[in-house]
């Protein structure tokens, strides 16, 4: 184990002394939040627009329905134009599907216990043409007879909002969630990426410089494999590190910066998950690209297999609508539980929404299962024999190796 730590001391301290290594850390996030600062900028750029055109379009009419009767007559101030009584809501609704009216309230009949009313419009919107002030006003009015004490009085009313398409619409805190997930999918699949692809070319390019031939007349090629392995697995839990905890601070203490009201809050034990999650899928990965480097006489042979082995991690960023958006679906629990896109899969769905332990630990079992075979694989391909030859990489001698 002696050689094998002074090996991991030597990768991970040779990757973060490299220039290219800190500046893919600190530029990838930068530009993440510049993306998200922009996108951000033009949906409040949007909502200012839509909430001046409201403002500078003409008073619509509204529509009530009176469940408790209190509507009997109109104070000076209110003009009656402003309003039409429909006797139930399939009437208001027919008439606002029609744009006969803007919106249309709903008096419960037990208003005056309770100081309920709500409000229904066609689709969602920002604010309210009229504001729900006015209107309570009228029903205070008919309430008291005074038109200057019903400017001042509300009698406690709550106003709820609905619209006739909810499904097509999200709160802020949604919207905001969903990109907190898209980020901590793209967090975790370049990390993986990036490491392994690291470990890869560090394999490789020792065999081309000979540096291998020197290596194992002092170790065997099985603590090489497990010190190029946890040298990098170190390397990529700190670039992990930095990104994750960066992104928490940020949005901890600038919560407006995405749209969160109340700060972000992550799933209870998260960051336990996520960190078992990385390190089983960075040593599933990871050991497969070693088993690669060991075979491929060089790096641009052992090029053409990298795109195969990753090519799962891939596939969640396909459907990083559906993990985002629908969690909980059937697509979004299968690839959390598939190991080889569960690393970064069920990291996403976390951020989401409130995975079952049962899935989680699930997905758990079967990616350490899957890694440790891999571990095993890249252990017996590991070998002197093929880190000394020069023979070339082709699908037939892969087949030959995994086979024998």
């Amino acid at each position: 184990m002696r050689n094998a730590r002074l090996v991991i001391i030597h990768e991970f301290r040779t990757t973060i002394s490299k220039t290219r290594f800190w500046i893919s850390t600190f530029l990838f996030p930068v530009l993440i939040l510049m993306i998200n600062l922009g996108s951000q900028s033009a949906v409040n750029s949007a909502i200012s627009s839509e909430t001046a055109k409201q403002q500078a379009a003409p008073v619509q009419t509204m529509g009530y329905v009176d469940y408790a009767g209190i509507v009997r007559s109109f104070p000076s101030n209110i003009s009656k134009d402003l309003y039409r009584a429909f006797p139930d809501e399939a009437a208001a609704t027919t008439a606002l599907r029609a744009g006969e009216i803007g919106s249309y309230y709903v008096v419960p009949s037990d208003w005056v216990q309770t100081g309920k009313l709500a409000v229904v419009e066609s689709t969602f919107s920002f604010s309210l043409e009229q504001g729900p002030d006015l209107f309570q006003q009228l029903l205070t009015y008919n309430l008291v007879g005074d038109e200057n004490l019903a400017a001042y009085l509300t009698f406690g009313t709550s106003v709820e909002s609905y619209d006739l398409t909810p499904a097509q619409t999200s709160t802020q805190n949604s919207d905001a969630l969903q990109m907190v997930s898209y980020a901590t999918l793209m967090m975790f699949f370049f990390v993986m990426t990036m490491s392994s692809t690291m470990l890869l070319q560090s394999v490789t390019s020792e065999k081309e410089n000979r540096t291998a031939e020197v290596l194992l007349t002092s170790l065997r090629p099985r603590e090489l494999m497990l010190g190029k392995v946890i040298g990098q697995g170190c390397v990529a839990l700190l670039q992990m590190a930095i990104w994750l905890g960066g992104a928490y601070l940020v949005l901890q203490q600038n919560p407006a910066m995405l749209g969160l009201t109340g700060g972000l809050q992550l799933p209870s034990g998260f960051l336990a998950w996520a960190l078992l999650y990385f390190l089983l899928g960075y040593m599933m990965f990871g050991s497969a690209m070693a088993a690669i480097g060991a075979l491929a006489p060089n790096v641009k042979e052992s090029g053409q297999f990298t795109f195969i082995v990753l090519v799962p991690l891939m596939i969640p960023l396909f459907f990083n609508p559906v993990l985002t958006s629908d969690p909980n679906g059937a697509a979004s629990v299968a690839l959390s539980l598939i190991p080889f896109t569960s690393p970064v899969a069920m990291a996403t769905r976390m951020v989401a929404t409130n995975v079952p332990i049962w899935q989680s630990a699930l997905g758990l079992v079967a990616l350490a299962a899957t890694a440790y075979g891999l571990v095993a694989l890249a252990g017996r391909l590991f070998r002197a024999d093929n880190l000394l030859s020069s023979a070339s990489l082709d699908v037939q001698r892969l087949l030959r190796e995994l086979k024998a």
